[in-house]
């Protein structure tokens, strides 16, 4: 017996598969943006300085979780990369 529901299966994983995913930030940077937010309540508006800090940290971080994903140290002591 046919499955009744399988052309609206196939057509369902067809739209999931060209949704492009959105990239979440890491929970941890989230949290520094929303507590920065509550502490400017009154103007939440960052300067320049203050995207440009923020930049850096992401940076930052985002070198921090490669490295712990995809950075060790071989056999011989040598550094590799991992895919």
């Amino acid at each position: 017996m046919p499955c009744q529901y399988g052309s609206k299966v196939e057509e369902l994983q067809r739209e999931c598969a060209n949704k492009r995913r959105r990239a979440n930030l890491p929970e941890s940077a989230v949290e520094i943006f929303r507590t920065w937010f509550r502490q400017h309540a009154a103007h939440p508006y960052p300067t320049e300085t203050e995207k440009q800090l923020k930049c850096v940290e992401q940076v930052s971080n985002w070198f921090v979780n490669v490295r712990k994903r995809y950075w060790r140290h071989n056999a011989d002591g040598e550094h590799a990369v991992y895919s």
